[in-house]
């Protein structure tokens, strides 16, 4: 029997990750054809003369369990005191055991994963601030006091009147930040990158790449400092993404993991053929017969056939590979979609001028920094050097990717690579980094296309790509490129894992593909956003839940006015009637409050059941104030009394519900939040 084939277009880190899942999970063999003469996409090293560049930043963290035991299945960690480590990643977190006492998993000593500081600031006004941003002395200092107040007054501004609806990018970062820090710290670098204004760009990029993060988060992280909760271990519970403070890191770069995988896939069968573009893939009704593919080193065609199709290569060129030619408007929104092209300068210089005060004359310890000024085209700097030592060659000497961003038309793009490097000094003696030109010793320029793919021009439309690209059952669009999505190394790997999950279990449907790196909490979030459009109508909404509540609340007063006036007349004091009529009717409020007014949902039933009859327990003492006054000082009615003092108490019993017992925001404690709790899930 023929062994069936699995052809992979591209090896980066989703194309490596679908050949290494075929030879473990299956017996189709894995034949990835690669455009280049490099293995690992974007996330490959860099090599120049004993020095190793990593283009724009790896850190090796994901929510995955799956994607951080992959990694650490390929490359081990390295040996540390720390017995486990545990580490969180946007609220996920995940403990690893050190490989320390134990048999060195490789003979390759080099073959590890490094435990990394994380720094980066934003340099803005020819000084640093943490990013993320923290409200602390030197960043008064730094930003000045009408500065500041300007910040503090637009962030609660947009805190009490968020923008409606959340059209583009600029609201998404106003309605997290106030306008005047967007325009002080996000604006000039996002543009720079995007090369197009903030208006003009989908909110979606926000979601994928900054979530989680704003002013509130900052300032919490602030406040657990003071009192002791940052630590300088990797176990950090409940830390965004971006003010985590280590990460992994392979000792000599992103590519060695990938050469690695690369290496063990050669070793297990699988082919790996350089040089060799895909120009045409032919179809036969719903399926992926075979692909055309031309060496550009022997200048020889060859024709491919195969029984499943996985592609990394750009949407836009594989629309224009396909055979037959697809539908123009399929083919109008994929020449429209636009992808966003990176540069990167390594440079290698004697030192830098620029200091930390408190390091004295060391280098700056900062992974990378984000350069917002507005007067240079640079976008962020790296220094290697903070990454791994195993990428300097001369650990004396400095060296730094410097990046910029940029479309293949531009002008930045045709310089040649002494005129790219000489831009690239000059901007870096302009922002007092380096002194003087001869500071620099030596220079490589590496330019990568289609870095980043946008999320404009025809990208609105672009689920008509996807629904005709979806109808071809055995074709899998994975990684960044593929799917024309800002993916990270971890998201680009879960699409090609799940692709051949579904192969191996018979699911011809792609959604679960697509599903990876979609945040749901960011919909709910702008779902939120939507919903309390303003302050007058979140008290609209209060309103309403509030007259649900009266009327649940009415339902248990029946039940419990009801069984008081049995037990009254029946012979007991109204004390002994109260408390037990109160059992009765505060456990029917509970339940119909929980499902009928608010809609959330504790992982524990009964801590929540607790807290509300603790609080609850209060509106019985003051029931009791208030009937000794109706009845014994008063004289009403027993019955009459009950109802009044339950009324008495009903407001003050809602605010406490509505913010605390079933407040939205008890994260912690909440399973599945809700507006309406119509059929309410647990999660």
């Amino acid at each position: 029997m023929t062994q069936k084939k699995g052809i992979i277009i591209g090896a980066g880190p989703a194309g490596l990750t679908a050949a290494y899942e075929l030879l473990e999970k299956t017996d189709i063999k894995p034949i990835i054809y690669e455009i280049s003469n490099e293995i690992g996409g974007i996330s490959r090293t860099i090599k120049y003369k004993g020095y190793r560049m990593d283009i724009g930043g790896h850190r090796f963290f994901s929510k995955s369990d799956t994607v951080m035991n992959w990694w650490l299945k390929i490359m081990p960690l390295e040996r540390v005191e720390e017995p486990d480590l545990t580490i969180t990643y946007q609220n996920q977190t995940r403990e690893i055991t050190n490989l320390a006492g134990q048999p060195q998993a490789s003979k390759d000593e080099d073959l590890v994963m490094l435990v990394r500081n994380r720094k980066s600031r934003i340099f803005y006004l020819r000084k640093f601030f943490d990013y993320p941003l923290k409200l602390g002395k030197q960043t008064l200092i730094n930003m000045g006091l009408v500065r500041t107040l300007r910040v503090l007054f637009s962030y609660l501004k947009v805190r009490l009147y968020p923008l409606p609806e959340e059209k583009n990018l600029e609201h998404f970062f106003i309605n997290r930040f106030g306008k005047i820090l967007y325009l002080t710290f996000f604006k000039s670098y996002t543009e720079k990158v995007w090369g197009i204004p903030c208006s003009e760009i989908s909110a979606e990029w926000g979601a994928q790449r900054i979530k989680g993060l704003s002013i509130s988060k900052a300032i919490q992280h602030i406040i657990k400092g003071f009192v002791g909760d940052t630590s300088s271990s990797i176990k950090q519970k409940n830390v965004e993404t971006s003010l985590i403070e280590r990460f992994l890191y392979p000792k000599l770069g992103p590519g060695q993991l990938w050469e690695e995988v690369a290496r063990q896939i050669q070793e297990r069968g699988g082919e790996i053929h350089f040089n060799s573009p895909v120009k045409k893939l032919h179809t036969d009704g719903d399926r992926i017969t075979s692909i055309e593919i031309y060496n550009t080193e022997t200048g020889l065609g060859e024709y491919v056939e195969g029984d499943f199709f996985f592609s990394t290569m750009p949407i836009k060129d594989l629309i224009r590979g396909l055979e037959p030619e697809v539908p123009s408007e399929v083919k109008a929104v994929s020449e429209g979609l636009i992808y966003r092209d990176f540069i990167t300068v390594g440079l290698l210089v004697e030192k830098l001028i620029i200091k930390d005060e408190a390091q004295g004359e060391k280098l700056i310890k900062d992974n990378w920094i984000y350069v917002q000024e507005a007067d240079v085209m640079l976008g962020r700097i790296q220094i290697f050097n903070n990454w791994s030592l195993s990428l300097v060659k001369d650990t004396s000497k400095v060296w730094l990717g410097l990046e910029y961003f940029c479309y293949e038309n531009d002008e930045l793009w045709q310089k040649t690579e002494e005129d790219m490097a000489q831009f690239a000094i000059d901007e870096l003696v302009k922002i007092g980094f380096i002194e003087k030109t001869s500071d620099v010793l030596d220079y490589t320029v590496v330019k990568v296309p289609k870095t980043y793919p946008a999320y404009f021009g025809t990208y609105d439309q672009f689920y008509k790509v996807r629904n005709y690209l979806d109808r071809y059952e055995n074709l899998y669009l994975i990684g960044r490129n593929g799917m024309h999505r800002y993916n990270n190394q971890d998201h680009s790997m879960l699409t090609a894992i799940t692709s051949v999950e579904n192969i191996r279990h018979g699911i011809k449907d792609k959604s679960n593909i697509w599903q990876v790196n979609v945040e749901n909490e960011y919909h709910e979030e702008v779902q939120g956003t939507k919903e309390k459009v303003s302050k007058i109508d979140a008290l609209v909404e209060t309103a309403k839940q509030f007259v649900i509540y009266i009327l649940t609340g009415g339902i248990a007063t029946v039940v419990d006015v009801t069984i008081f006036a049995l037990l009254v007349q029946s012979g007991l004091s109204y004390v002994t009637a109260l408390f037990s009529s109160f059992i009765f009717g505060v456990s029917t409020n509970f339940f119909l409050t929980r499902s009928l007014v608010f809609g959330v949902y504790w992982r524990n039933w009964s801590a929540q059941y607790a807290v509300f009859i603790l609080i609850s327990l209060n509106s019985l003492f003051a029931n009791l104030g208030l009937l000794k006054l109706f009845i014994d000082d008063w004289g009403w009615n027993a019955i009459i009394a009950r109802i009044a003092s339950a009324a008495c108490v009903a407001f003050i019993s809602f605010s406490v519900h509505k913010w605390y017992t079933f407040s939205p925001h008890n994260r912690l404690l909440a399973l599945n939040l809700q507006r309406t709790a119509v059929n309410p899930k647990k999660i």
